[in-house]
């Protein structure tokens, strides 16, 4: 079975691609700075802190043949009130694991990436996918490092929480009988359930 190591891989979308990985016979490595809330197949936990590199060489191996990251401040707010941390979570701890993905030769390096990155609406979040984008494609350039960005737009599942926009548009057609959203009607969003979300990032990998 080809290893793979999904950094991220306890949070909302990374454990949708875990499962994936697994049904589709590949050993998974759940990297993560908290263990799965669970885990539904013969996947192993590791402890992983990318903005620590010897926490990420401990995890990605020699014999590690793909790296998922989803590691990341995601939630834009917190990412707006926190740039500083921003910075070092997503573009820096993106740099220390593409670095161990290079020394370690693996054959492909997926990253999680958002439709934010080219959008004026991101701000810190927004901004910092952007760079680890053009940090991944000079890796290649530079130094060979095969590579897929996943732009993942609007997502929803059964793992979501406030954070998740449908989310609390749903909670308030429930409790409120009424759902407020700032716009002129006009607006139109996709949306894809992480399952199906996961099958399609798995799918890149051929």
């Amino acid at each position: 079975m080809d290893k793979v190591v999904v950094i991220g891989g306890s949070g909302f979308i990374g454990s949708y691609i875990c499962n994936e990985l697994s049904k589709c016979g590949y050993k998974v490595i759940v990297a993560d700075i908290k263990e799965p809330d669970c885990q539904n197949y013969d996947q192993e936990y590791k402890y992983c802190d990318i903005e620590d590199i010897d926490s990420i060489k401990s995890v990605i191996d020699k014999n590690t043949k793909y790296v998922y990251n989803f590691a990341a401040i995601a939630d834009l707010d917190v990412a707006y009130n926190n740039p500083g941390a921003t910075i070092r979570t997503n573009i820096l701890g993106n740099d220390n694991v593409l670095e161990v993905c290079r020394s370690r030769k693996i054959l492909r390096y997926v990253f999680a990436s958002s439709v934010y990155a080219f959008s004026k609406k991101g701000s810190f979040y927004g901004i910092s996918k952007f760079a680890c984008e053009k940090y991944i494609e000079e890796y290649y350039n530079r130094y060979g490092l095969e590579f897929t960005i996943l732009r993942y737009g609007s997502l929803y599942g059964d793992k979501v929480d406030m954070k998740n926009g449908i989310y609390r548009m749903l909670k308030q057609a429930i409790m409120d009988k009424k759902i407020i959203h700032k716009g002129n009607g006009e607006e139109l969003r996709e949306y894809i359930h992480c399952r199906d979300a996961a099958k399609l990032s798995i799918d890149i990998l051929d």
